[in-house]
């Protein structure tokens, strides 16, 4: 990790993650869930200072799975190819009004069949990989 101060009252870090897994289990009453997600090589930083709250992180893929018993498909698949989201916000008070910024773009979605078998089950939609972008 690296890491540096800036200004008289900031901070900043930049990490570079290999490989990080995921698992949570959920044993509530009303919907029970198994969450795994793996998320490959990629990058996160922030900075914090008095000119704002800065977060972006990047990552060559990620592959979800959610198991919920009460679900007609019990395993939804989400697997995704390079992201990216940044996240950007004052957090002082000016006369001015701050930067406010939001990314998340999202290449090479696929999910799997039982997730397209709840959304459209008469397939009139193709099912190749999809980009998502939001820009705000």
């Amino acid at each position: 990790m690296v890491g540096s101060i800036r200004g008289r009252y900031g901070a900043a870090a930049e990490r570079l993650a290999r490989h990080l897994t995921s698992a949570s289990k959920d044993e509530n009453g009303f919907a029970p869930m198994d969450l795994t997600a793996t998320a490959l090589p990629g990058t996160a930083a922030f900075s914090l200072s008095r000119d704002g709250f800065d977060l972006r992180a990047t990552g060559e893929s990620l592959q979800t799975t959610v198991k919920v018993a009460r679900l007609p498909a019990n395993e939804l698949k989400v697997n995704t190819g390079p992201l990216e989201i940044a996240l950007a916000m004052p957090i002082m008070s000016a006369t001015m009004a701050g930067a406010y910024g939001l990314t998340l773009k999202l290449a090479d979605i696929v999910i799997n069949d039982a997730v397209w078998g709840l959304i459209d089950p008469e397939a009139a939609f193709p099912r190749d990989p999809a980009d998502l972008t939001l820009v705000a």
